[in-house]
């Protein structure tokens, strides 16, 4: 009697089990087990995270070109974020394992009759840092839309992007870590309901430049076939180095830990031998403005070898015609600036110390352009250009005014310059926007610890692509407001659409074809959103004196200076 009541339990027990297994997918590497998850509007949606696309970059595989996984047996269960790849935290904690290349699948339904078109997701983070947990990179908005969700890790720092100029450590291992998921995507994507032939390649910031990247790539062709980039173009002048000056990094990094500098196949060996975490914190061999900087290593060119990502400077390539024409949205933050500028707003003393010697400020931006003395003539013409009129005692006025330096010189004018370089030549659509939105929260919150309205912060359009966590923000507002769900909606929308037609729309436009494509005459640009207010609407030649001043600026002092 014992021994049969207890042989019930155990079979109820199993088949309790049985019915809260996961959804199963097989993809060429073996079989998949998600879960499911709801999204804003309670649609259900399988959600496969953390599958492993390439071998762990560990040992002989650290700073070589990433290799595909091993199919497995059984079935992996994709039931948790995967661990970020090694990265230093905001408070300076090293976190993260090499063994971090993998992605994350969202999708609706895994019907192989009627696919999907799929969305891939390059995370920003300077190179340096970033990842794809759930909810933050998740499926939250854009699934109540008919796409699919992807998205990807990559080796990060200088594990992803160190670079000795030859064929031992070519660089740029982060991007052809990109490359590989991609061709993943490619491969497997229809097993979860997936076009292989709709896909739409985006990414913010570094993303956005890495999609910018991939768009000049030889490596990427045939991969994706329309792209979006938020905050970050291939000509921004933190997006790339050439080797000839970036590898100096490379053997001053080796230097400052004991390694030999020649020949280069025995530094890459010795840095092999360094834990993760040490190597991804150790800043203490630079003695120039990387030290201060986390843009430390980044894509680079690389010799011309067999699995080359990329072997000439951007700028090069675009002028060649060498960018694949594809349709793509491209955009900036209103405020992008703010990312550095919030330090100032939050700390009086080190505003006070830069108000003091703003022409050091003026010659680093412009030293982002020129390493030489033209960087000198280029800071004159800056100071003179933006802060002629402007009260320095007004600290509103001048962090105003650093902040528009910033956003153009970084962010905006790189992004125009390539439209305008690349619109002629084209004959996809090319779509351009300013995100001017600021809701109930900002990522200005993260170093104000308040939610003072200073601008629209690089960021803060992904608070209404991907769910937030509130709590991140560190302000006491916990809930979306009417507006904030109306900018959801707008922005879900205009890219959700644009991956399934090609065309951006929303049901907020006061007409469908609203948003017109970008050429050299009209200059067209969306403005997404206007203060707190959520809506949506066109101006043409957007800050076109700003940017005619940083064009003519930097033609007078190339076939000009000197």
């Amino acid at each position: 009697m014992e021994y049969r009541h207890l042989l019930t339990v155990i079979i109820a027990l199993w088949a309790s089990q049985e019915s809260l297994a996961g959804p199963e997918v097989v993809v060429n590497d073996g079989v998949i087990s998600g879960t499911v998850t709801v999204t804003r509007r309670g649609r259900s949606v399988l959600a496969f995270r953390g599958i492993p696309y390439a071998k762990a970059p560990v040992g002989p595989l650290r700073f070589r070109n990433p290799e595909p996984v091993e199919p497995w047996s059984g079935t992996f269960y994709a039931d948790k974020d995967p661990e970020p790849c090694p990265q230093i935290t905001d408070d300076g904690d090293a976190v993260g394992d090499e063994d971090c290349l993998k992605l994350s699948v969202y999708t609706p339904k895994t019907d192989p009759d009627d696919l999907l078109p799929v969305m891939v997701y390059i995370h920003g983070g300077e190179f340096v840092r970033g990842d794809i947990s759930f909810p933050a990179v998740g499926p939250g908005f854009l699934l109540d839309h008919d796409v699919l969700l992807v998205a990807m890790q990559y080796r990060l720092g200088v594990l992803g992007f160190i670079s000795t100029g030859d064929k031992i450590a070519p660089g740029n291992f982060g991007l052809k870590d990109q490359v590989l998921a991609l061709r993943w995507v490619q491969d497997n994507i229809k097993n979860f309901g997936g076009d292989p032939g709709r896909v739409t390649l985006f990414g913010q910031s570094a993303g956005g430049v890495s999609v910018n990247l991939h768009v000049l790539s030889n490596s990427s062709k045939g991969l994706f076939h329309q792209f979006i980039t938020q905050s970050g173009s291939a000509l921004c002048p933190w997006a790339f180095e050439d080797s000839t000056t970036y590898k100096g990094y490379s053997f001053a990094l080796g230097e400052g830990f004991g390694c030999p500098t020649s020949p280069t196949e025995e530094l890459i060996d010795c840095l092999r031998n360094v834990e993760a975490g040490v190597l991804v914190n150790n800043y203490d061999a630079f003695v120039d403005f990387r030290r201060e900087s986390t843009v430390t290593w980044m894509p680079t060119r690389e010799p011309d070898i067999e699995g080359a990502f990329l072997t000439d400077l951007p700028i090069n390539l675009i002028l060649r015609s060498r960018m694949q024409d594809l349709p793509n949205i491209s955009g900036v933050v209103k405020n992008d600036g703010l990312i550095l500028t919030i330090f100032l707003y939050a700390n009086a003393t080190l505003y006070d110390s830069l108000l003091g010697d703003l022409d050091s400020l003026f010659t680093h931006i412009s030293s982002s352009y020129f390493s030489d003395s033209r960087a000198a003539t280029l800071a004159a013409a800056v100071k003179d250009f933006y802060f002629r009129g402007i009260d320095v005692k007004n600290k509103t006025q001048v962090l105003g005014t650093i902040t528009d330096i910033i956003s153009d010189s970084s962010f905006l004018f790189p992004q125009i310059l390539q439209l305008q370089l690349v619109t002629k030549k084209m004959k996809s659509p090319h779509y351009h926007y300013s995100f001017e939105y600021r809701g109930t929260f900002s990522e200005t919150s993260t170093i104000l610890k308040n939610n003072e309205n200073v601008g629209v912060q690089h960021g803060d359009d992904l608070i209404y692509i991907f769910p937030s966590d509130f709590s991140s923000f560190g302000v006491a507002e916990s809930s979306f407001s009417e507006e904030d769900e109306r900018m959801i909606d707008i922005v879900t929308e205009l890219w959700t659409s644009f991956a399934i037609n090609g065309v951006p729309t929303t049901s907020y436009a006061r007409k469908s074809d609203l948003w017109e494509t970008y050429n050299d005459r009209t200059n067209t640009q969306l403005l997404i959103g206007s203060g707190s207010e959520a809506t949506v609407g066109t101006v043409h030649h957007y800050l076109e004196r700003r940017m005619h001043f940083w064009a003519m600026e930097i033609l007078k002092i190339v076939f000009f200076s000197g």
